[in-house]
């Protein structure tokens, strides 16, 4: 089945193709990947987009949708700062900062040389590239970190109450809510995601009052 599909352990017993000397199957542990829907309009119009930039005339859009092109690659985000002077990012002079989830670091490193121009980069990920001259040019760029974040709300239910499991929103919002490189975690994510785990329980409703952490003390 497609999708996000937990599987109860101990239920997959039936073997659709037949392997030589198996004899049984059983699925005995939790999955290690879970499926994904499918991509959503929207999701597909902002990675059209972003794709277009491969044959763009700006260098970074077209780092960003070579990149995002690349096997493994998740997300990734392009800073230039072609000022005279180091900008509020910490990006100094004509600098190029890129920020990548997934992917091969030298695959990474040869688009980014390709396309750079004549800007510097930034990055605490260093990967030696050698020029058609001979010389060897370190490419920086950077991995991002993840924040781990806590948020609480009130719920207002619309309709019957004992179709809303507090347990199950709880999971639902844990595996579904992300926010990308360098979003802002505001929260109108939070009350969308919150009511889909709501209808997902099979009731309805929305939050209220909604607050978000850093470290789950300071609101």
């Amino acid at each position: 089945n497609q999708g996000p599909v937990n599987p109860t352990i101990g239920t997959i017993t039936n073997m659709v193709t037949i392997v030589s000397g198996v004899v049984s199957v059983i699925n005995s542990q939790g999955y290690t990947v879970l499926g994904e829907d499918a991509e959503s309009d929207y999701d597909f119009r902002i990675r059209r987009d972003r794709s277009t930039g491969n044959q763009s005339g700006n260098n970074a859009d077209t780092i960003l949708g070579q990149i995002l092109s690349l096997e493994g690659v998740k997300q990734c985000t392009v800073w230039v700062n072609d000022t005279n002077s180091t900008d509020d990012t910490s990006t100094p002079a004509h600098t190029l900062w890129v920020i990548v989830d997934g992917g091969a670091n030298t695959e990474i490193a040869d688009i980014i040389y390709d396309n750079k121009g004549g800007c510097g980069t930034r990055g605490s990920v260093t990967v030696p590239v050698i020029t058609v001259s001979n010389q060897t040019l370190n490419i920086n760029f950077d991995r991002p970190t993840t924040q781990s974040l806590y948020i609480k709300f009130d719920i207002q239910v619309v309709g019957d109450v004992t179709l809303i499991s507090q347990n199950g929103i709880k999971q639902y919002i844990s595996d579904n809510l992300n926010y990308q490189i360098g979003e802002d975690a505001e929260t109108s994510k939070i009350t969308q995601v919150c009511a889909n785990a709501m209808l997902n329980d099979g009731g309805q409703g929305f939050a209220l009052n909604i607050q978000i952490s850093d470290d789950g003390t300071t609101w």
